[in-house]
């Protein structure tokens, strides 16, 4: 299955997955890895997935040069009106992220996936990650957090590859879903053009539901 799943526009028109503060582990990957050696307004970041801009708002406020996409015109829209409301610009447009991406080549200093891409099947990610490859910057680094196969809406689905339907746990009702293991990522990453800086699995049990979250945190360095 190729391309933007329509059941994230539906989400967003329902009022849901409407994230508007930036996660942790973004900011956090951000302050690490930017170039030190350049000013802010000269560094280039791209959030793929970008939703309602919450990662947008954050990095146009800390003086970086914003960019992000989504398949879902509503949240762009709504992006758009959350840059607005903390009086910041960035460049957010509606694209679907499986396509070439619509920059220069060795335009980027960083690019942030935040599950997004575990939206689309592995071969489509592969595709895209050659583009992130592309548009990244000798040197720049990608953070990359796909789910991992430990998530209880992968052990409870019906399984024909590590891309399936989600009928349970606390993915329930997000379409079709992308899950790795670490040889998946890998795999994703060869050593004669990707450096791999970051490989953590993050695995936690829910006392009351007893649903399982699990996930990965990547972050790789164009060679």
């Amino acid at each position: 299955m190729e391309g933007f799943q329509k059941v994230w526009e539906e989400l967003r028109k329902e009022g849901k997955h409407l994230t508007k503060y930036p996660y942790d582990s973004v900011v956090s990957f951000v302050f690490r890895y930017y170039p030190k050696n350049k000013p802010r307004n000269e560094i280039n970041v791209l959030d793929i997935g970008c939703g309602i801009g919450n990662h947008l708002w954050f990095l146009a406020r800390e003086g970086f040069n914003a960019f992000g996409i989504d398949g879902s015109e509503t949240a762009v829209r709504i992006a758009k009106e959350l840059l607005e409301e903390f009086k910041v610009t960035a460049d957010v447009r509606v694209y679907d992220f499986t396509k070439p991406l619509p920059y220069e080549d060795n335009f980027f200093d960083l690019v942030i996936d935040r599950c997004s891409l575990s939206c689309v099947d592995y071969e489509t990610v592969k595709k895209t990650i050659d583009e992130i490859h592309r548009i990244l910057k000798l040197g720049g680094y990608f953070f990359f957090t796909p789910y991992s196969k430990s998530h209880t809406s992968y052990l409870e689905s019906s399984k024909d590859g590590n891309f399936v339907e989600v009928k349970s746990g606390s993915l329930k009702g997000t379409g079709f879903v992308c899950f790795y293991d670490e040889d998946d990522i890998r795999n994703l990453f060869p050593d004669e053009r990707w450096k791999l800086i970051e490989l953590s699995e993050s695995v936690s049990r829910d006392r009351l539901s007893g649903n399982i979250n699990g996930g990965w945190k990547v972050v790789v360095e164009k060679r």
